[in-house]
């Protein structure tokens, strides 16, 4: 599966706001993949985006 395709089926099945997608989808990502330690570190390093992103997605899906 492409990587686009992979990306539209997740965001297609999930129900967050639009501004929060990459922060959700690459933070699923990083759960998926298979590792020691599953980290906002790793997901950052992975993903590319800032640490605090993830750290305040997490906040606001403990909100809910």
């Amino acid at each position: 599966m492409r990587f686009y395709q992979l990306r539209n089926w997740i965001l297609k099945n999930i129900d967050i706001k639009i501004r929060l997608h990459p922060v959700c989808l690459w933070f699923l990502l990083s759960i998926m993949v298979e590792t020691r330690k599953h980290s906002l570190t790793f997901a950052s390093e992975l993903s590319g985006l800032n640490k605090a992103q993830f750290s305040k997605f997490l906040i606001l899906l403990c909100q809910i």
